[in-house]
């Protein structure tokens, strides 16, 4: 069986949040201290590159790399979305904006990027669903309270564990409604792809061992109590934290 992680870990750059996945082992010398932080300054750039010129090779890349399953990774939450309005969060080039608007009777891709929203925008107006896309901090919210009965994401970066991003996902989200994250996810089958897949990966991410330290509050939040759950795809599994808003208790 062949466990290739994919994980949101790179643009934990920007941050700290995600360090007790990521954080060093005791036994590392010098050298792969250094290895890491060379890693890190070439993801920054790249990043940046596919967050600004780069975006038209953004879907293209992932694709390359992970055929279909990089889409069926991130379809594993559409299930949680709901009936009515649904926001996604680092919603990039738009491509599940589609499928989410299958499902939802609003839907509105929310990102920071201007570059990737030119592209959501494009995929949008070409597939004529019914998406509103708006550019923002998703730590200040532009919405009103219980907007949304779902809040979704896949893949973000660690602005999605902010205290502060996950206090206003709170409240625009409504009683009962869900918040899903997809942040994680393997391969467990298709073993001709590691010799190609598995190196990039390495250099990316670092080892599969790095990958599995998930913390169970991570995204945790007293309004919206959850946990992690592993979907299965045809290429493997996606790892999504799955959370509900809580009722408002009944006066007595």
């Amino acid at each position: 069986m062949v466990n290739v992680f994919v994980t949101c870990v790179i643009p934990a750059a920007h941050s700290n949040i995600w360090r007790s996945q990521v954080e060093l082992d005791v036994e590392e010398d010098g050298n792969t201290l250094m290895l890491r932080a060379v890693r890190r300054m070439v993801l920054i750039r790249l990043f940046n590159a596919l967050y600004s010129a780069g975006r038209w090779a953004y879907d293209p890349l992932t694709r390359v790399f992970f055929g279909s399953a990089w889409h069926n990774w991130r379809r594993t939450l559409l299930p949680f979305t709901g009936p009515d309005r649904t926001l996604e969060l680092g919603c990039g080039t738009g491509e599940l904006l589609p499928e989410i608007a299958l499902r939802s009777r609003v839907v509105v891709g929310f990102d920071f990027s201007d570059s990737m929203l030119e592209a959501a925008r494009q995929r949008v107006a070409k597939s004529e669903i019914d998406a509103v896309i708006i550019r923002g901090d998703a730590r200040a919210l532009p919405f009103v309270d219980e907007e949304f009965d779902s809040v979704v994401s896949t893949f973000p970066a660690s602005f999605i564990a902010s205290k502060t991003t996950l206090n206003e996902i709170a409240r625009v989200l409504k009683p009962g409604g869900h918040f899903a994250v997809v942040v994680s996810a393997r391969f467990t089958r298709f073993q001709w792809k590691r010799p190609f897949i598995h190196p990039v990966l390495r250099v990316a991410y670092g080892s599969s061992r790095s990958m599995n330290r998930w913390s169970d509050d991570l995204l945790a939040h007293p309004a919206m109590p959850g946990s992690w759950q592993d979907l299965k795809t045809p290429e493997g599994e996606a790892f999504v934290w799955v959370a509900r808003k809580r009722q408002p208790q009944s006066e007595t």
